[in-house]
């Protein structure tokens, strides 16, 4: 990338710190997304989950471009620095998702006394004697 290129996209982006311009958005987003994404899928990562991830950064860029400092970076090495570190957290997550085994929501539910069955259906098998036995209205 040249520097008349450089200097173009940390233009767009403070165009979008200061004005929240959509064109300059637009024009930052159809050019670097698709090159985060491809970055990102030769870190191993899988195409949607890139692609997610390229989005992800973008909207970064929408929401923070007031931090993006020209003098101290190119806007193509803070967003890759951006999916980079993205890219990490979400391995992070993904390592960290193992089944606590002492979670009290996993564990099955304790079972009946057995008592507690043999009353309950006592009492069901009583109460429909008891119906079969009431008399009926005679109103039809």
């Amino acid at each position: 990338m040249d520097v008349d290129a450089k200097q173009h996209f940390a233009n767009l982006a403070v165009s979008v710190a200061e004005k929240r311009d959509q064109t300059a958005f637009a024009a930052l987003f159809d050019f670097f997304a698709p090159r985060l994404k491809s970055f990102l899928m030769r870190q191993n990562m899988p195409a949607m989950e890139a692609e997610e991830l390229a989005q992800e950064v973008m909207v970064v860029l929408w929401q923070k471009a007031h931090l993006y400092d020209p003098a101290k970076s190119s806007l193509s090495t803070w967003l890759f620095r951006i999916a980079r570190n993205r890219r990490i957290d979400a391995a992070r997550r993904q390592r960290n998702r193992t089944l606590d085994e002492t979670d009290p929501s996993l564990m099955p539910a304790a079972p009946q006394h057995p008592m507690r069955w043999s009353k309950t259906a006592t009492a069901s098998s009583s109460c429909a004697l008891r119906w079969k036995n009431c008399p009926r209205s005679r109103s039809r």
